[in-house]
């Protein structure tokens, strides 16, 4: 029998300990340990690791962390961390890289692996590119994709003939 309280809602029994499983890492908390988010109930150290997300696609990031490595005069990997050096390296060594890939080698959290993706790419030393039903982090200056370059061809070739185009209109005018 379920004890219930005016409102027919469910009342815990204070003498009894309840646990949770964290949605996120699937850890047990204690039920008055965790923390609500968007109607998720997660432990303290998911909660805080999802507040520590940052932006890949970041403009006004990139302008900051491009000024600060110039004033400092850091080029290339100068200040990384040993890590974004070695996530980096990995980078370049493999020709690219998916975010799987990187975390299961370094051993670091997927969340972890884009963080350090997004300061990668605020330093301007890398970028992300389509490459079939994936994308993978690449240096800053790799070739673009085959079917970026077809997109901004078939995009040029418009543009070329509507300019063709004015330009015939206006010539018949003068």
């Amino acid at each position: 029998m379920v004890k219930t309280d005016k409102s027919d809602n469910r009342e815990l029994n204070k003498n009894i300990s309840y646990f949770i499983t964290c949605p996120a890492c699937r850890k047990e908390i204690p039920g008055v340990e965790y923390i609500k988010v968007n109607g998720r109930m997660i432990c303290e150290d998911c909660y805080l690791e999802e507040q520590q997300r940052i932006k890949f696609a970041d403009p006004v990031a990139v302008c900051s962390k491009k000024l600060f490595r110039k004033m400092h005069g850091l080029e290339g990997i100068e200040g990384l961390t040993e890590l974004q050096k070695a996530i980096y390296e990995f980078i370049i060594s493999s020709g690219g890289a998916k975010k799987e890939e990187v975390a299961k080698k370094f051993g670091i959290s997927l969340l972890e692996t884009e963080n350090q993706f997004a300061l990668l790419r605020h330093c301007e030393l890398v970028k992300g590119q389509k490459r079939a039903d994936y994308i993978y982090l690449v240096p800053l200056d790799a070739l673009i994709s085959s079917e970026t370059t077809l997109f901004l061809f078939r995009t040029c070739s418009l543009n070329l003939q509507k300019e063709d185009s004015y330009i015939s209109q206006v010539s018949k005018l003068m």
